[in-house]
């Protein structure tokens, strides 16, 4: 069998490979990624002589989240306070943090939004850490991101 990706006139917009691509699976199983606008798509499925055509739609709705914001942060000891400013739209938020201001390996914590704050446990005393913040929407199942904060320095203590 092959498939393809046919837009709304017929005309292909992208081969997607034969079910002999993918040895390992019965049947061709997998996601596929491709910025689509708005309308009416087809996948084509050709076996031998014979073929169909399977239709499906993208709407095309922009999910919008505000970029998320921190209040303040402050530090005793061990332990960090994250205080963010409330994204009405959000559904959540993470907070990362990191050693480095490039956050190379970074630690994230997931926020629900009925909390808009969060306690970092386990810092390094005398060591100076950076950390910063997005909000999230899920929406139909997909999780979509704002940008992030600008960065903050948490001081050493």
């Amino acid at each position: 069998m092959k498939f393809y990706l046919l837009d709304a006139d017929g005309s292909s917009i992208d081969y997607l490979g034969n079910d002999s691509d993918y040895p390992d699976t019965e049947y061709f199983k997998g996601t596929y990624e491709k910025n689509l606008s708005a309308g009416t798509y087809f996948i084509k499925i050709v076996r031998g002589n014979k073929g169909g055509k399977y239709t499906f739609s993208v709407n095309e709705k922009p999910v919008e989240i505000s970029r998320a914001t921190i209040k303040s942060v402050k530090r005793n000891g061990k332990k960090a306070t994250v205080k963010i400013k409330k994204v009405t739209e959000a559904s959540g938020y993470e907070v990362v943090y990191s050693l480095s201001k490039s956050f190379p390996a970074g630690k994230t914590k997931v926020v629900n939004t009925s909390k808009t704050s969060v306690v970092l446990k386990k810092l390094k005393k005398n060591k100076p850490y950076y950390v910063k913040v997005r909000a999230y929407k899920i929406e139909s199942g997909y999780k979509y991101y704002g940008d992030y904060s600008s960065v903050k320095k948490i001081k050493k203590k």
